[in-house]
């Protein structure tokens, strides 16, 4: 173990930090880009579809 890592604790017990991926209630996909704006994953491919 780290001293300077961080540890969560709950219950006594070690928490075992995970990323996960952002949806809506509909389970679409939210994805940010460089700018910090956010975007569904239907939103990116209607983009795509009528930028060509």
């Amino acid at each position: 173990m780290n001293k300077w890592q961080t540890y969560r604790l709950r219950d006594g017990e070690l928490v075992d930090p995970a990323l996960i991926q952002a949806s809506d209630s509909g389970g679409d996909a939210f994805f940010v880009n460089k700018y910090g704006e956010i975007k569904t994953k239907t939103e990116l491919e209607y983009l795509r579809k009528h930028d060509e």
